[in-house]
């Protein structure tokens, strides 16, 4: 086995600071909300918080390196400094450092975070037609408005997701999570499922969750199910006019 490095160690940590992946604040966070109108709140919603906790984060940085420094130039300069309170200074240097390089650390995922809502508010303003001429009231009396659409569609899809559940559908939470999601990868999804459900109703080893070319292998498999489902279905049309309602 090949040990990590500290530089490798932090590279890692870096390339995963960010709290969030753009995938999820695209698709399930500021992306995943019902309307326009609530995309667009959710995205300022977001955007605020991030903004908050990136220049608190930056202010203790900030107030964490005059720390620092006071405190290496007493080590520097104060020579009456007894052992244990030398040793007890090296310590509370070594600390302000280790918690400066996670601070620094946490600064770039959480700017990245930050950076990923702010593109999608412009986004959803174009979608929204507000421009800087835009009042706030305008704004405000849009997402007044918005909310009775917003309730009424959450409200029927609640509904819907509980009568697909009932008649041997996914769950209700995980219907409604897909529908957030693009074309494409819900489609993905479906492939997966019609593959991976026989493997596990007999158990049988899943490569999928065991290795990164398992999701694509899998994926085909259920492309391959579907292909012939189709053909079979061509093959043999439903006779009951009833029956061939989707």
């Amino acid at each position: 086995m090949v040990k990590l490095n500290e530089k490798v160690v932090a590279k890692y940590f870096n390339a995963c600071s960010q709290p969030q992946s753009s995938y999820a604040l695209k698709h399930l966070v500021d992306g995943g909300q019902l309307t326009p109108e609530r995309r667009f709140r959710q995205a300022v919603i977001e955007l605020n918080v991030s903004q908050t906790n990136l220049r608190e984060a930056q202010h203790k940085r900030a107030e964490l390196r005059i720390d620092l420094a006071e405190a290496e130039d007493e080590a520097r300069s104060n020579n009456k400094l007894t052992t244990f309170d030398r040793q007890r200074l090296d310590l509370k240097i070594a600390k302000m450092k280790s918690d400066l390089t996670i601070l620094d650390r946490g600064l770039g995922g959480a700017e990245r975070e930050m950076n990923i809502h702010l593109n999608m508010l412009q986004q959803f303003q174009d979608e929204m037609g507000f421009t800087e001429e835009t009042t706030e009231e305008e704004v405000y009396a849009r997402m007044e408005q918005a909310e009775r659409d917003h309730y009424t569609l959450k409200l029927a899809l609640d509904v819907a997701a509980n009568f697909v559940a009932a008649r041997g559908g996914p769950p209700q939470g995980v219907t409604l999570a897909m529908q957030q999601l693009p074309e494409e990868d819900v489609s993905r999804i479906m492939k997966i499922v019609q593959a991976a459900i026989p493997q596990m109703m007999e158990n049988k080893y899943t490569d999928a969750l065991h290795s990164p070319e398992g999701v694509q292998a899998l994926e085909r498999i259920g492309e391959t199910l579907q292909m012939a489902a189709k053909e079979s279905a061509d093959k043999n049309p439903p006779t009951s006019p009833m029956r061939s309602i989707k």
